[in-house]
């Protein structure tokens, strides 16, 4: 990245299915994406949650992943957990009143009006 040639950075938590997708998404826009992951290997539920007989799936959403993860943009970031391994002061200092979710594999913190 060069003063000339501009890139949003994006900070992804969690490289399962969303993670990717998402990832992936702004990848394909010159999006540099850093994508933490609290595990050694990005597949989540695929690999922890499926029962053995679907081995043929799993396979097929772990490639998947791994497709979209490997791009030039994307720097993978394994064994790292939010609060532990990387801390935000700024976060941390808020007000505890806060309304912590889930969208679409992105978390979202919002101030509530308490």
């Amino acid at each position: 990245m060069t003063e000339q040639d501009p890139r949003h950075v994006v900070l992804i938590a969690g490289g399962a299915v969303a993670g990717a997708e998402a990832t992936f998404q702004l990848a394909q826009k010159n999006v540099i994406c850093i994508v933490l992951e609290q595990n050694d290997r990005p597949y989540g539920k695929i690999e922890d949650g499926l029962p053995r007989w679907h081995e043929k799936l799993r396979q097929r959403e772990m490639r998947k992943i791994d497709d979209k993860l490997t791009r030039p943009e994307v720097h993978f970031v394994p064994r790292t957990k939010l609060g532990q391994n990387l801390t935000n002061p700024k976060m941390e200092a808020e007000p505890r009143h806060t309304d912590d979710r889930m969208q679409e594999g992105l978390f979202i913190r919002r101030r509530m009006g308490l």
